[in-house]
């Protein structure tokens, strides 16, 4: 039988359990320090302006769709080119 385990015990087994030990990594971390970089100058240059970080978010998020939705696209064309070579027919 197992000795009982006292209260701080229990806690970190249940730490251990909910959370993992994951760690950034180095690309994720510089990632993080650019993104900060990014809000903060907009801020910085808003500020004066009256111009808040919800709307530079206004602004900015349809830009921002546009973008994802072309690199979306381009991969689907990419990844079917991809497709077609490695069938080896060239005509659809």
């Amino acid at each position: 039988m197992e000795p009982e385990k006292t209260p701080r015990g229990r806690a970190e087994n249940l730490k251990r359990l909910l959370v993992s030990d994951w760690r950034p990594t180095p690309q994720q971390g510089l990632w993080a320090i650019r993104i900060g970089i990014a809000l903060g100058l907009l801020v910085a240059i808003g500020y004066p302006y009256g111009i808040t970080l919800w709307d530079w978010a206004k602004l900015l998020i349809v830009p921002a769709v546009i973008a994802a939705g072309g690199l979306w696209f381009n991969a689907q064309q990419r990844d079917r080119e991809r497709q077609l070579a490695a069938d080896g027919s060239g005509s659809p």
